[in-house]
């Protein structure tokens, strides 16, 4: 029986040892990735410089004389008094006139104008109060309505 441990002792002894002998063999033969530097690839001329070439007038000017910039809109004179009369209504809104009322509706691009007495004995007041202060928006540009009391 002694002898049955005293050999499993030593075999358990050679297995250790020859493991750990294995790990030192691999840790030493180990190979690290060596760095990798990109190489250039050679001038084609050793002796060349750049030279800078002056700029003159007649490199910068425009014989047509368009830079790409314009100080017109693109807008006809009529185009721009229609936007600015409606801009300037918009900004009013909800107007309130006698007898009436204008809001503007963002959801249709429109003025919804409400009568607050008969429709008949309003409408031809609208009609003088919007050709007066804005002659460029055009009636469609109006939807009018009565409110009902």
């Amino acid at each position: 029986m002694q002898n049955n441990k005293f050999n499993i002792i030593i075999v358990g002894s050679i297995i250790t040892l020859l493991i750990i002998l294995g790990l030192l063999y691999m840790l030493q033969n180990r190979k690290t990735p060596e760095k990798v530097i990109p190489m250039l690839p050679p001038a084609t001329s050793p002796t060349a410089s750049l030279t800078k070439a002056p700029i003159t007038d007649a490199d910068i000017s425009n014989p047509d004389g368009f830079t790409g910039y314009s100080d017109e809109d693109g807008f006809t004179p009529e185009e721009k008094a229609v936007i600015e009369q409606r801009n300037d209504l918009r900004e009013k809104s909800p107007y309130e006139g006698p007898g009436f009322q204008v809001i503007y509706n963002y959801r249709t691009f429109t003025f919804d104008v409400y009568f607050y007495s008969p429709m008949e004995d309003q409408l031809a007041k609208v009609d003088v109060w919007r050709k007066t202060n804005y002659p460029h928006i055009s009636l469609d540009s109006f939807v009018i309505s009565q409110i009902e009391q």
